[in-house]
């Protein structure tokens, strides 16, 4: 949405390969992590989100960086590994739920 708000502006304009950045390896690097993950790289975690791309929004997939920045939403998120562990699978999170919404509950008092 900040994408789409951006693109209508008088500004200069930004790629959707640069808006993957800003929340991949920039992102990371933002939050004081990018020794350890923001990119796909040997030695860091692996932390990836895949997405489903048969849903009528991101089908047919032709530009993959446009798809994903303009058209997906939560719903396409199929399988998320973080630290190279499954967290979700087949858009279904795996292991203790309740106890993840505890401390996402948690870790939202500590955010500004």
């Amino acid at each position: 949405m900040t994408f789409a708000a951006h693109r209508s502006s008088a500004g200069p304009q930004l790629s959707t390969r640069e808006v993957l950045r800003w929340a991949t390896s920039h992102g990371a690097a933002a939050c004081g992590v990018a020794h350890r993950t923001g990119s796909l790289t040997p030695g860091e975690e692996a932390d990836v989100v895949l997405l489903s791309t048969d849903g009528v929004n991101l089908s047919p997939v032709t530009a993959s960086a446009e798809a994903f920045v303009l058209a997906a939403h939560p719903g396409n998120v199929d399988t998320v590994l973080l630290a190279g562990r499954v967290a979700k699978r087949h858009g279904r999170l795996i292991g203790d739920v309740a106890r993840a919404g505890r401390l996402a509950a948690a870790a939202s008092g500590h955010l500004g």
